[in-house]
């Protein structure tokens, strides 16, 4: 339980994850860190299979899948937003998603004149 892990208890996965079809093909993939730490995420999916591309819409990052799984460093409150292609999902298909997580150094510090319950 990654939450388990942090030593903190919070109310929300740290990471939360949708998958929705694109009308082009492929899937649309949104990973958000709802955390205020930078984590290092390990996704792993039942579509990341040999040949699939996967690609940040915003950063123009490539992601390597290895083993059905991707990796990326998402920043507090972090959002991405990846596309897939090639995989064989069929488009409404079940899309089963796992989210390993660590903390990135130690806690993020918060901005001057932020909320202190967040520090």
């Amino acid at each position: 339980n990654p939450i388990a892990d942090l030593g903190e208890k919070v109310d929300l996965p740290l990471v939360q994850v949708l998958v929705k079809d694109r009308p082009e093909g492929g899937e649309m993939m949104l990973a958000a860190n709802a955390w205020r730490d930078r984590l290092n995420a390990v996704l792993t999916a039942n579509f990341f299979s040999e040949g699939v591309q996967v690609r940040g819409l915003f950063n123009g990052k490539t992601y390597a899948v290895k083993d059905g799984a991707i990796e990326d460093e998402l920043e507090p409150f972090g959002v991405r937003v990846y596309l897939v292609d090639g995989s064989d999902r069929a488009p409404g298909g079940v899309a089963r998603v796992g989210v390993s997580l660590t903390r990135v150094g130690g806690p993020a510090k918060p901005a001057a004149g932020a909320d202190s319950r967040f520090a």
